[in-house]
């Protein structure tokens, strides 16, 4: 808590002690005025810079609606009438963190936004509520190489929202599924697509071979279970330092571990591969490489019914390396929930990661797997940056 905070601290008393008021920004919530909307769970947001000096805002924190109505990031905190946390269906778009794609926010300025929460979340019968997660606010435009420390985080409410299912967008049911295995409208670029789809596979390869050196079977174990004793790699980019029994995750399965062993079931089988559609949603912005909706669930390592879509940017990447094409493709597939059997009896689905603004860039997703493992393991960045392995660490 304190590694994310501090800089905040320290910050503060800078305004403080030049007699400037220090910077504020404020997310505001609210119903929809029109009737009709309202009932379908459509929301309001106003972002404000309530403070005195010019700030700046990243969209992966901000409610922007790619092919409406499907938010291209999860920003906000859902929860039904029984309390439970609504699953976020919604896509996630990787971005390369550039200082073109900040949002300027001069004192005063103010952006709105509509959102329609329902078809974004998988939502229940009845009264329940809707919070904003988090929104940071930088002096100035970051870059790729940055820490992604903001300067401050902006206030927020929550609001009471009635959800019924049967007024919500229903062409976006949850697991949704797509013509299968197919590269869409990429003419002269699908060579490139298939290539790095091959260098993709070349990257599960040598991860779950990474994985298999450092596990060992557990004497005695009449389950069969082993052990992962993490090493370097591991260490640095997901931040679990201590053993792990492959019966050691929730519920006895294998915990954050199972998106690089899946991954590497998916590609050493004869599932087609995910359907690649070139082309980017409405509203996504020259930094974004590719989109991919969390509506999908890979079940027993079956990606051929989800779909990837590639924008331009993705093409200007380079095949591997750091950020690359190839460790694009395994960014987007990690965004999939998966579906998985653990034992002949029992079957998981295991949500998808997301994008954490502060793991979004390859020395800020280091920091979040030193301070904040717990978020490593639940963000896209960590674990293509684990896939990618630049420089090499065993």
């Amino acid at each position: 808590m304190f590694r994310k905070f501090a800089g905040l601290v320290f910050a503060a008393s800078l305004w403080a002690g030049a007699s400037i008021a220090a910077p504020q920004v404020a997310v505001q919530l609210s119903k929809s005025s029109d009737s009709h909307k309202a009932e379908a769970s459509y929301i309001n947001i106003d972002v404000t810079n309530t403070g005195s000096v010019t700030v700046y805002v990243f969209p992966t924190e901000l409610p922007v609606v790619g092919d409406a109505p499907v938010l291209l990031s999860n920003v906000f905190e859902v929860k039904n009438a029984d309390g439970q946390v609504a699953t976020y269906r919604g896509a996630y778009a990787k971005r390369i963190v550039s200082p073109d794609d900040f949002i300027k926010l001069a004192p005063g300025a103010k952006l709105h936004y509509e959102v329609d929460v329902g078809a974004n979340y998988n939502v229940t019968s009845g009264e329940g509520t809707v919070g904003y997660r988090r929104l940071s606010f930088y002096d100035r435009p970051q870059d790729s190489s940055s820490d992604m420390k903001p300067l401050g985080l902006a206030t927020s409410n929550s609001i009471k929202v009635w959800f019924n299912p049967a007024l919500i967008d229903g062409s976006r049911a949850t697991h949704a599924s797509v013509s299968p295995s197919t590269v869409t409208g990429c003419g002269a670029n699908a060579g490139a697509v298939t290539a790095a789809y091959s260098a993709a596979k070349q990257l599960a390869t040598n991860a779950i071979q990474y994985i298999g050196a450092h596990t060992t079977p557990i004497a005695g174990d009449p389950d069969g279970n082993t052990v992962f004793t993490p090493s370097a790699r591991s260490i640095y980019w997901l931040g679990q330092s201590e053993p792990v029994q492959s019966n050691d995750g929730v519920d006895g399965r294998p915990g954050h571990y199972s998106y690089v062993r899946i991954i590497d079931t998916y590609f050493g089988t004869a599932n087609g591969m995910p359907k690649f559609t070139c082309g980017c949603p409405t509203g996504t912005s020259p930094s974004v490489a590719a989109v991919a909706e969390a509506n999908f669930t890979v079940v027993g390592a079956d990606y051929s019914n989800a779909e990837i879509k590639l924008c331009p940017k993705f093409f200007t990447l380079p095949l591997s390396g750091t950020d690359s094409q190839a460790g694009t493709i395994i960014h987007e597939m990690t965004h999939f929930a998966i579906s998985y059997t653990w034992s002949p009896s029992v079957t998981y689905v295991e949500e998808g990661t997301g994008d954490y603004l502060d793991g979004s860039t390859y020395s800020s997703a280091h920091q979040v797997a030193l301070n904040n493992p717990t978020e490593a393991v639940r963000n896209a960045n960590n674990y293509q940056y684990f896939f990618e392995n630049i420089p090499a660490k065993n």
